[in-house]
């Protein structure tokens, strides 16, 4: 049984190897982020973008879910949700960045993709802790 502070918050989650893996990506989505905004616009930038937007909340949804105590408090299958995300952050990123770094040139496409793909390896990292969870 974990250990809850008053008024039911959890922050001896964020020590734990799954809160660093999340948090590490939700810097590294917003990093990427303004790498690609700071560029042109392009539609290939705004697929990026919103990728990387949605993913950012989810991953920002988790953490507060996780910090908030929800997964004792409410009963849902929260290692298959996170799974699920993580496996969803993979693909969307994976072809996002693949298709920023194929069609544009430039110095802020190119680092929010490479960007981009360090936080495919922190969701495969985060992919690997949840489903050794499971």
């Amino acid at each position: 049984m974990a250990t809850t502070e008053p008024g039911g918050l959890q922050f001896g989650y964020l020590k734990t190897h799954t809160a660093i893996a999340k948090i590490s990506q939700a810097i590294l989505n917003a990093v990427s982020i303004l790498c690609v905004l700071i560029e042109d616009k392009t539609s290939e930038g705004d697929a990026f973008v919103a990728c990387g937007f949605i993913t950012l909340i989810i991953t920002l949804l988790l953490i507060i879910c996780n910090v908030a105590n929800l997964p004792e408090k409410i009963i849902l299958p929260w290692n298959y949700i996170d799974f699920g995300c993580c496996l969803f952050s993979i693909v969307f990123y994976m072809a996002t960045a693949t298709l920023i770094l194929r069609y544009k040139d430039t110095n802020g496409y190119v680092i929010g993709g490479a960007f981009g793909f360090i936080n495919i390896y922190m969701y495969g990292v985060n992919l690997l802790i949840t489903y050794k969870k499971m």
